[in-house]
């Protein structure tokens, strides 16, 4: 598939409520864009989830005093409790959270929606019955009026996958749109492989900001997810509101599958490819959500 074969994509054809879902039909949408939005799959764990993640920021905004340089991203600061925080474009000398330390590893509520049965039936459909969590989770923070954008990317660029069958799932934590930094797809972008990235100013990896043109812009209610491929191609601008758009991201993959490299930028990832992981590494290995772990496709 090349570029211009891409075709522009409605939000309402990305789109299904998780009530009464069709399952073929869900599978059907996500194979061809790459996507898929399910409207109210975490609603009985947003707003519970919002609150661990408001106090975890609260202690990582007083750690500042103490935020160490980034040890791999320039313009970057972790806290104590590791979460990273970037310069504000718009505000110079002031720092804005990017990623809060908060995952399953940090709050129980967290924990809860990686097991929400509802998303793991959807997900099940998509890359089968044994599904893994890969690693524990994270939350993209845009803090009210930060300049803080997310540049277009594919995930796979950070972590690919042997037999690319990573599912991302994006959960708004309250109600999300334009203004305050809603997420951006472009639907069928994963037909076209790993595409070469550069390293982001806001620690990570960045296409063109062409690619926006070619997106879907995703407006939700909390609770309401995003599903991804891990070759989707996804972003989101700078929140221009007096609202902050915290969002969760879970993943998952089919048990066999595993992490050819896992890097951050790309003179890490140029060496990565020179010597990529050949089998399924001891420690790359996730908790069992559904399933029993087996090591080959099909077995």
């Amino acid at each position: 598939m090349n570029v211009s074969d891409l075709k522009a994509v409605s939000v309402e054809a990305l789109e299904l409520s998780i009530e009464g879902i069709d399952f073929a039909k869900a599978k059907a949408i996500y194979e061809e864009h790459g996507a898929l939005v399910l409207r109210g799959v975490a609603r009985e764990y947003a707003a519970r989830i919002l609150v661990d993640m408001e106090e975890v920021l609260a202690q990582a905004t007083a750690q500042l005093p103490e935020a160490t340089p980034h040890p791999v991203h320039k313009n970057a600061w972790v806290t104590p409790n590791g979460s990273a925080f970037n310069d504000d474009p718009d505000h110079p000398g002031h720092k804005v959270v990017n990623t809060l330390k908060f995952n399953g590893l940090v709050s129980g509520v967290f924990t809860e929606s990686l097991m929400n049965p509802k998303l793991l039936d959807v997900v099940e459909t998509l890359i089968g019955p044994d599904i893994e969590l890969w690693k524990w989770g994270q939350c993209v923070y845009k803090q009210p009026e930060s300049g803080l954008p997310k540049s277009m990317h594919q995930d796979e660029y950070y972590f690919q996958h042997k037999y690319n069958t990573t599912v991302g799932v994006l959960t708004y934590a309250i109600d999300t749109d334009e203004t305050n930094g809603a997420l951006q797809v472009v639907p069928g972008s994963h037909k076209l492989g790993p595409i070469e990235h550069g390293d982001d100013t806001f620690a990570g990896f960045q296409l063109d900001d062409s690619w926006f043109g070619r997106a879907a812009l995703i407006p939700g209610k909390a609770g309401d997810a995003i599903l991804f491929n891990g070759l989707t191609i996804h972003g989101s601008l700078s929140n221009r509101s007096s609202r902050p758009r915290p969002v969760f991201i879970q993943r998952y993959r089919a048990a066999y599958d595993f992490c050819i490299h896992d890097v951050g930028n790309t003179e890490d990832r140029k060496k990565a490819e020179a010597n990529p992981r050949t089998e399924k590494a001891p420690d790359d290995q996730g908790l069992m959500v559904r399933g029993l772990r087996r090591t080959a496709p099909g077995q």
